[in-house]
């Protein structure tokens, strides 16, 4: 066997481990890009939601359509970039965010008001409602960031659907 060719072979898990390790590495940009700009995405909808329905209904609203933004965000990086971790980017977005609620829930004590945890932890993290015990932060800096990791997930997830559909044609199709 010629040389080269044995080390080729010998490269070759190499090469291997270090397509993986860098394709891992690829989970920090894809979170970071789809909690931050997908975030920034669904900011102004956010609130043009709480100017035109009551509060309320605007919390109830604002968790489907933060998703809209990052879905969109998530197809677009994924039809272009082809990366395959931004199907999984959902993942350690709802483990960092479960670090963060599950302590806060299970601290709670109630003695500043009149809310059960359950209660508590819809206020707080799913609907965004404000209360005299909530300080109004934990759904812009863990939720709003985990609903767009998801969406984005969701978006890529779309994306390879698509490309596997029709595998022949990766752009996009025109605007009509």
């Amino acid at each position: 066997m010629p040389e080269s060719l044995i080390e080729t072979e010998r490269e070759s898990p190499k090469r291997r481990v270090l397509h993986a390790l860098l394709k891992g590495l690829a989970f920090v940009p894809n979170l970071v890009f789809a909690a931050i700009v997908g975030s920034l995405l669904a900011a102004p909808i956010s609130l043009l939601l709480f100017h035109i329905f009551p509060s309320r209904i605007a919390a109830y609203v604002q968790d489907v359509t933060t998703l809209l933004p990052a879905f969109g965000l998530g197809y677009s990086v994924a039809r272009k970039f082809h990366h395959s971790v931004a199907r999984w980017i959902w993942v350690p977005a709802i483990a960092l965010w479960l670090l963060v609620v599950l302590p806060d829930v299970a601290s709670y004590t109630g003695q500043s008001c009149d809310l059960s945890r359950s209660q508590y932890f819809l206020h707080e993290f799913v609907f965004d409602i404000r209360t005299n015990c909530d300080a109004g932060l934990a759904w812009p800096l863990y939720t709003l960031p985990t609903l767009c990791c998801i969406g984005y997930s969701l978006g890529a997830k779309c994306a390879r659907v698509a490309t596997r559909l029709n595998p022949n044609n990766t752009k996009e199709p025109p605007l009509l």
